[in-house]
């Protein structure tokens, strides 16, 4: 998923066989229509909205893994945010959740290494990023963001939609 035209031609040069941009489609709809099956595995990186979407999109033995919610408001306490949300919470205390066959895991849960077959994933994961089969973008924008004052820039970049790829700030 994207935020603009751009972003979805990046996406398909890099690979993407569908790419949804979520200012101009639906993305559960788009998404339900081109995987009528749902998704095995959906790593979800936004938090709110998206990520109760992904969990509506798991087949029946699927697994979500959240890594991120850019989009969570800081500002409320644990217990009001689970209350916004409808999909189960994951915290670093709780760890992975089963939902029916589904599974609702993070990625910073003390689950990661205690998951059946992890050396082997991360191996595998490790060996796709060699072979060039997993490509990593990093934004070529934040070359000018340094130190400490450099990460709120990026954050503000990321969160204005500007950047292409992941977000940095040089030491």
């Amino acid at each position: 998923t994207c935020g603009s035209e751009e972003k979805a031609n990046v996406l398909k040069n890099i690979g993407c066989h569908v790419t949804v941009n979520y200012k101009k489609e639906n993305i559960e709809n788009k998404l339900r229509k081109e995987f009528p099956n749902g998704f095995d595995l959906i790593f979800e990186g936004i938090g709110g909205q998206m990520r109760e979407t992904c969990t509506k999109l798991l087949s029946s033995n699927g697994t979500l893994i959240s890594i991120g919610s850019v989009s969570e408001d800081y500002t409320l306490s644990n217990e009001e945010r689970a209350a916004r949300e409808k999909s189960p919470r994951v915290s670093s205390r709780t760890g992975p959740k089963k939902v029916g066959n589904q599974t609702i895991t993070g990625f910073f849960t003390p689950a990661g290494p205690n998951y059946p077959n992890w050396d082997a994933v991360v191996q595998r994961t490790i060996d796709e990023i060699a072979n060039g089969n997993i490509k990593i973008l990093m934004d070529k924008e934040c070359q000018a963001f340094n130190g400490m004052d450099g990460i709120y820039k990026a954050q503000e970049y990321m969160r204005q939609g500007k950047n292409i790829g992941k977000i940095f700030s040089k030491l």
